[in-house]
């Protein structure tokens, strides 16, 4: 990944890492019940 693309996905990157992190926290939850 060139160092443009990263700076302009950095500031997202910690939303779409919680975002897949509930995502499985849900996901697990869901087939726990």
């Amino acid at each position: 990944m060139q160092g443009l693309d990263f700076t302009v996905v950095a500031p997202y990157w910690d939303l779409l890492l919680i975002g897949a992190w509930w995502t499985a926290v849900l996901t697990v939850s869901a087939g726990a019940l």
